[in-house]
């Protein structure tokens, strides 16, 4: 039953890893197996559609299900999304990066509710370090050397945001 579609691939990772252990779960959409948790961790700013990929996670879950968000964002109040030209702290890929507010507001477009703020802080160089398992460029080495709020790309530096929602 091959369904594989690009749109689907890092929300199906997450559901893989997170609800069922089989080769399917990675083919399907995520309509196809109701979910009471969803965690979506890490991969919201990655995707060119983040508000489609949050109806497909809505669509998804049973009644009265709870999601629970890890987004790396930009501080701030306004209602906007950084959109890197082509990097953002040398990461390709990186789409949208939401201020909490944002995210808050592509949560209700989704149709989620009751949107809690788990955690919110500054991403730290402790956190996003370079390891034996992890052996990519750390945060420390992708800021401008001469202000650390800064990017090397210019951007402002990223935030990490969990958040929890209720479908």
């Amino acid at each position: 039953m091959p369904c594989l579609n690009s749109n689907y691939f890092h929300v199906s990772v997450v559901l893989k890893i997170y609800t069922l252990n089989t080769y399917e779960a990675m083919l399907c959409p995520l309509s196809w197996v109701p979910l009471t948790w969803f965690f979506c961790l890490g991969v919201l700013y990655h995707t060119p559609d983040p508000i489609g990929m949050l109806k497909d996670i809505h669509k998804s879950m049973k009644g009265n299900s709870t999601l629970i968000v890890d987004c790396q964002g930009i501080d701030g109040d306004d209602h906007i999304a950084l959109f890197p030209q082509k990097r953002y702290t040398n990461m390709k890929g990186v789409f949208f990066l939401p201020t909490l507010n944002t995210l808050k507001h592509w949560l209700q477009r989704a149709q989620f509710l009751d949107f809690e703020v788990i955690f919110s802080e500054e991403l730290s160089i402790e956190e996003q370090r370079t390891t034996d398992w992890a052996p990519i460029r750390s945060l420390k080495d992708s800021l401008d050397p001469n202000d650390s709020t800064r990017t090397v790309e210019g951007y402002p530096r990223a935030h990490r945001f969990y958040v929890r929602a209720r479908k």
